[in-house]
């Protein structure tokens, strides 16, 4: 399956914190977080590396295509996982263009397009390095051209 990934020489923790804030600036919103590690050791005692999983979705084209077709609403949430990898932290995500193929809703095309775009724009920005950003969290410009929801 085709991905978008970034990979980042950072601990886990500092790569979901910097991961959250991105997408958040590009628009996205968190629906959910998973705990994959956590649950495994919960439930079937199995031990491995950090792992969360970010339900995420685009408000404005979420909205679009389920005004468009109600079904829409099955696959307009991307997962992104963050997982250690090595020495430092991998961020995946499935391509959102290629998900929905699994089913024909009109005007849903556009937006995995767009969220696509949104999301490959925002893990560019993960690759980038940190040291020395003279801009604060909050002082950074609004990306994706709308104002995500708080």
């Amino acid at each position: 399956m085709p991905v978008l990934n970034a990979y980042l020489d950072a601990t886990f923790d500092d790569a979901v914190a910097r991961t959250r804030n991105i997408l958040r600036e590009y628009g996205f919103l968190e629906l959910a977080t998973t705990d994959v590690q956590a649950i495994s050791r919960a439930q079937i005692g199995a031990h491995i590396e950090d792992y969360v999983i970010l339900s995420i979705c685009v408000p404005r084209l979420t909205a679009r295509a389920v005004s468009t077709d109600r079904r829409a609403g099955l696959l307009l949430s991307w997962s992104v996982v963050i997982r250690s990898e090595g020495p430092g932290t991998l961020v995946e995500a499935a391509d959102p263009a290629l998900l929905v193929g699994a089913i024909t809703i009109p005007d849903l095309e556009s937006a995995a397009a767009q969220t696509r775009t949104i999301l490959a724009r925002a893990l560019d920005e993960l690759r980038k390095p940190t040291a020395g950003e003279a801009v604060s969290e909050h002082g950074r410009p609004n990306r994706c051209g709308y104002e995500p929801s708080p």
